[in-house]
């Protein structure tokens, strides 16, 4: 959030965080003016992966009246390689939106402990 508000206000966007226009709140809501972006933040942990990607975004998006929606998977290792695979072949089925963004949020020893 900190480092998202201070592009944001660099850049004159409004980042609202848990915006909800009446079907739940999203995690973070950008707009300029009229034209708003959506981003859903999931743990590759979070049982509801695939659930959040095809309905819940979409969801908030039509909510929100908003152009354009991210989703934002971050890895944490806790995914088998089956279910990762199966969620990316979905993903890959969607057309347009939501966009999605997948993170490598692994945790790893350092350099110079190698």
């Amino acid at each position: 959030l900190g480092i998202a508000s201070s592009y944001c206000i660099a850049n004159n966007l409004d980042l609202s965080p848990e915006s909800n226009a009446g079907r739940g709140p999203v995690d973070f809501k950008i707009s300029l003016g009229l034209k708003k972006v959506l981003v859903e933040v999931k743990l590759t942990s979070n049982q509801n992966l695939t659930k959040g990607f095809k309905k819940q975004l979409p969801t908030y998006q039509k909510a929100e009246n908003a152009g354009l929606a991210i989703y934002l998977v971050i890895e944490t290792g806790r995914i088998t390689k089956g279910r990762k695979d199966a969620f990316l072949r979905e993903a890959r089925k969607a057309k347009g939106n939501p966009h999605l963004i997948w993170v490598d949020g692994k945790i790893y020893p350092s350099a110079s402990k190698l």
